[in-house]
């Protein structure tokens, strides 16, 4: 699923987790999605690239919504 899923299809997936931490390694152009998506800021995710997206007052994925993640890096 992950694999050939679309941006939406990952923002999807994402929220519906019953995981409270979530490490993703993906493939572009549905990573840089999801995490502009989340963020609320353009990112583009380069080859081998990363960030860490923090909802700091969300204590659970039905909290979350677009733009809410602060940004703590990208590398």
């Amino acid at each position: 699923y992950w694999y050939h899923a679309t941006g939406p299809q990952y923002v999807e997936k994402i929220l519906s987790s019953p995981h409270s931490v979530m490490y993703l390694v993906a493939h572009n152009p549905s990573i840089s999605y999801a995490a502009s998506y989340f963020s609320g800021e353009m990112i583009q995710m380069e080859t081998c690239s990363c960030v860490h997206l923090h909802w700091p007052i969300a204590n659970s994925w039905d909290e979350i919504i677009k733009g809410s993640a602060m940004v703590n890096f990208i590398h």
